[in-house]
């Protein structure tokens, strides 16, 4: 009915109104989708406020500048004696933002309390305002209370669709006004509305007329109301609750109505099925003809549950639109400009330019780097940005001052945009391509904001200032920006209960409806915890309470019930995002339990595959008939399910007991043992893995090759070879052996760290003196050169042949003495290396010492008598073994390397205590697990 009196009321009741007249003013609702189910233009409260503040010649801070103000109001309150170097005040600002923010939206107290934690907070708003005030600007969080003191000119509204009001909220509208304007806002006498009747109290003493539709009701298990109403409610209208929503809510709040037949309620076992269950019906609703528009999806944490329902909406082929925001370093656009803050901020060290140029989209820009110059800047990695030159000309934009005006970088960023082209074409996807437009818009704000970007010593922006800085605040910058995820289209919208106030749909799916969760959790605020808010409350300062907080969360829930007229699909999971979790007392307040789901239909051609994998039917498998439509025609002669099956018989046999096949190595194409040269480690890694040495050999998998950062075990070694072979002269006498190896150390050393480019390594400054140390101990050591033993040769190589197999390899150092040649491994382990497998499988064989002894010394000193062979510790300064040849064992490994080349058989089978698997890096190739203990069980 259309008010002619030109009084101003509000009206209390259970009912949404779903029309408006045009002579009822201006429709102020909370979001669009309220608006829409009204058929009117969005406008809200917030809007109506910028308005009246434009009038009065203020505006709302724009993030960057308010964040500036901020982190300066924290500087100078909370840290007086540090404005120059302040210890943290980025880290403070961040951590105070949400609780500035909601005391302003409270309103700072006339008196301040005794409590010096909570004295300094408000000091820090005050002056926060101030720094705002001196802009022109408000923060959006006070905009109704600043606004209601700049009313001008009165409106007649017409509010709809608020399941509640905030304080300040209620005196903007009362002074915004005009006769006639009316409010429309949820009651029932239960405490849950116990803020809107505070609400129709503070109207009425300002004249406002309170008409109430609501009938008193007691639930039992919740509190009543704290105080009667002035007058007794009246009674409710005829047929009150004309459709579901308003039954539902009414049974929430009241625990009076019985549930009609569409509202269904059911558990499952984790997010995912709830997910997938939840799509299906949606599915149905569609296939039915049901617009996608009249259907809606609600999480609490919808930012969490988007993505999963967005893939699984994906694969069912079901139109879904998600509003959360992402943060900006989570798109694509967002990453790669925090790589490229990263490439400045260290002048292109080695690691942060690699991250940004493999970053994805520097490769679908074309900036990214061919297979030849990733090796050449992985083996002699750059470490500033000069030298990122010569390999990569495109970083040339990137090389900015040590010190500029803000105009000056502001220029940079927009060169380095423009040489890496990017635009909405390029980028592609639609997060970025929002991203991209609101940074080049805030970038912007960085200039114009600059009287409030730091200290007061920086308060223009010609002031030339240090690049960490400018990168700070870029940092900043991107910290505040955030992107949309889902570009404006059609289909199944996901949203949070508040965006849902006053909004109307045919049929709602809530999903995540667990304990703590929906409704949610109330959780204290460390920097203003809610002792802190009851001691403020006592000096006249409003600041929700925690039952307060409670109570707006349920409402929120029940606001958004309301708007469902047909269906109504409530559910949780068991499991979701690492945790367990309960029902919500949401399904207890309405009387009804969830129940387990029924055998799910198949939605998706991916859910046939998985059914079909293990059957000819679906009927063998005992699984539902398939949603209309979506997996037709004969699902045997899907080219992608006939694969699947062979993966799976594949996975299915490497993993049982049967022996291996050609997926675990025994591939059946032989190999000539005759045509191929060993060495002594080829050896001894094929008697501890066939596959291993197949693997490297055979199928030669490596893995890329990357620069150093620190001195690797193997680089080690280089090293010291090198420096022992520099020191060393064959012939020498041994007394001037030990003379010269001591006096010739350092200039050695000088020379191999040249040769091996250790000066590249961050950490070699560091560890130089560790390693040169090191050395000089082994020089000095009586069991590195004996008395009577005369060095002879030096990394001598050698080829010749081996009980019928060619061998070559490097012999580290021969000595001659009256016993006979003793040819001398060095090793930079503490430990023997572990040999091959013997016949009980462990890995104890030695090849090394015996190769030498039986192929070496009789190819590089073809007569000589042979003493012995052993291996050196150069971190010991001892010798770890001598050779001990087991000629029986040895043989048979060289027949086991005949046999399994000729048969082409190279399994996964390490020794039995895996010490081949310890540093192999084909681990995720081989796969091989506890599967090996069920091969070798049937032996």
């Amino acid at each position: 009915m259309t008010r002619m009196s030109m009084t101003r009321t509000l009206r209390l009741t259970p009912t949404p109104r779903t029309s408006v007249d045009a002579r009822e003013g201006r429709v102020i609702t909370p979001n669009r989708r309220a608006a829409a189910a009204l058929g009117v233009r969005f406008e809200s409260i917030d809007r109506l406020a910028i308005e009246t503040l434009r009038g009065a010649g203020l505006l709302v801070a724009p993030e960057l500048a308010a964040y500036r103000a901020l982190r300066r109001a924290v500087a100078e309150v909370l840290f007086p004696e540090e404005v120059l170097s302040p210890k943290d005040v980025t880290g403070t600002a961040r951590s105070v933002r949400g609780v500035v923010r909601e005391v302003l939206r409270a309103g700072l107290p006339e008196r301040m309390p005794d409590d010096p934690k909570v004295t300094r907070l408000l000091a820090v708003v005050q002056r926060y305002r101030a720094l705002l005030g001196e802009r022109g600007f408000v923060d959006a969080a006070e905009l109704t209370r600043r606004a209601a003191e700049d009313v001008r000119d009165r409106v007649m509204l017409s509010v709809r669709g608020y399941p509640r009001l905030e304080p300040s909220d209620l005196i903007f509208l009362d002074r915004v006004a005009a006769d006639g304007s009316s409010l429309i806002l949820p009651y029932a006498e239960r405490a849950l509305f116990a803020d809107n009747r505070d609400a129709a109290e503070f109207l009425a003493e300002r004249g406002w007329t309170v008409e109430h539709s609501v009938k008193s009701a007691d639930e039992p298990g919740d509190e009543p109301a704290d105080e009667p109403a002035d007058e007794p409610a009246d009674e409710p209208e005829q047929e009150p609750f004309r459709h579901l929503g308003a039954t539902v809510s009414h049974r929430y709040a009241t625990g009076q109505e019985t549930l009609p037949s569409g509202v269904t309620a059911t558990v499952y076992a984790d997010v995912e099925r709830e997910v997938r269950g939840v799509l299906t019906e949606v599915k149905r609703l569609l296939h039915r003809g049901v617009a996608a528009d009249r259907v809606v999806l609600m999480a609490r944490q919808d930012e969490r549950y988007g993505p999963l329902v967005k893939a699984v909406a994906w694969e069912y082929e079901v139109p879904v639109r998600t509003f959360y925001r992402v943060p900006a370093a989570q798109t694509r656009l967002g990453g790669w400009l925090e790589h490229l803050i990263a490439v400045l901020r260290s002048d292109g060290a080695f690691e942060p330019t690699a991250r940004f140029l493999a970053h994805p989209l520097s490769a679908s820009l074309g900036k990214s780097l061919s297979k030849e110059v990733w090796q050449h800047v992985r083996t002699q990695p750059p470490q500033t940005l000069a030298g990122w030159l010569e390999p990569v000309p495109h970083l040339a934009p990137l090389r900015w001052p040590a010190a500029a005006t803000t105009e000056t970088y502001l220029g940079h960023v927009r060169n380095v945009l423009a040489a890496f082209d990017l635009s909405d074409e390029t980028l592609g996807d639609f997060p970025s391509r929002i991203l991209l437009g609101r940074f080049r818009r805030a970038l912007v704000s960085l200039e114009s904001s600059a009287d409030i970007l730091g200290t007061p010593q920086t308060d223009t922006p010609t002031d030339v200032r240090p690049l960490a800085d400018f990168l700070t605040d870029l940092s900043d910058l991107l910290a505040l920006l955030d992107a949309p995820t889902d570009s404006p289209r059609e289909g199944v919208s996901l949203h949070t209960p508040l965006a849902l106030y006053g909004a109307s749909y045919d049929h709602m799916f809530v999903l995540g409806l667990a304990e703590g969760v929906l409704p949610a959790a109330i959780r204290d605020e460390p920097l203003l915890d809610y002792n802190a808010r009851r001691r403020l409350r006592a000096h006249g300062y409003r600041l929700e309470s925690a039952a307060e907080a409670a109570k707006r969360e349920r409402l929120s829930l029940l606001n958004a019930l309301t708007g469902v007229r047909q269906t109504l699909h409530l559910s949780y999971p068991q499991q979701a995002f690492g945790r367990s979790q309960l029902p919500s007392e949401t399904f207890a307040r309405l009387g009804i339990t969830p129940t387990s789901p029924a055998a799910k239909p198949l939605a998706s051609a991916e859910e046939a595959r998985v059914a079909f994998l293990d059957s000819d039917n679906l009927a063998a498998d005992g699984v539902g008939g398939n949603v209309a439509g979506d997996v037709d025609g004969d699902i045997d002669a899907d080219p992608v399910l006939a694969r699947a099956r062979h993966a799976r018989a594949v996975e299915r046999y490497r993993d049982s007991a049967e022996p291996p096949d050609a997926y675990d190595g025994v591939t059946g194409d032989a190999i000539d043992a005759d045509e191929r040269v060993f060495s002594a480690s080829q050896l001894t890694v094929f008697g501890q893995c066939p596959y291993r040495w197949f693997a490297q050999k055979v199928l030669r998998i490596d893995e890329p090759e990357e620069a150093d950062v620190d001195l690797s075990p193997s680089l080690r070694g280089s090293l010291y070879h090198r420096v022992l072979e520099l020191v060393l002269t064959p012939g020498l006498d041994p007394a001037e052996q030990r003379a010269a190896a001591q006096e010739g150390l350092e200039p050695a050393f000088d020379r191999a760290e040249t040769e091996l480019q250790l000066t590249h390594l961050p950490s070699w400054p560091a560890r130089r003196d560790e390693h040169l140390q090191q050395l000089r101990r082994v020089v000095q050591n009586d069991s590195f050169l004996s008395g009577e033993d005369v060095v002879v040769g030096l990394e001598q190589h050698f080829e010749a042949t081996w009980r019928g197999l060619k061998v070559r390899g490097v012999v580290d150092r021969i000595d001659r003495s009256p016993d006979g040649l003793n040819l001398i491994d060095y090793k930079t382990s503490s430990q023997k290396p572990k040999g091959a497998k013997d016949a009980d499988g462990k890995a104890t064989l030695d090849v090394q010492l015996p190769l030498y002894l039986e192929a070496a010394a009789p190819a590089l000193y073809p007569g000589e008598p042979v003493g012995s062979a052993r291996y050196y510790s150069l971190t010991k300064t001892r010798t770890l073994a001598e050779a001990k040849p087991e000629p029986d064992e040895l043989d048979r490994l060289v027949d086991r390397v005949r046999t399994q080349l000729a048969q082409g058989s190279f399994p996964v089978d390490p020794d039995v205590q895996y010490h081949a698997c310890t540093y192999c890096p084909y681990d995720r190739v081989c796969r091989k697990g506890p599967r090996l203990e069920r091969k070798r069980s049937r032996g």
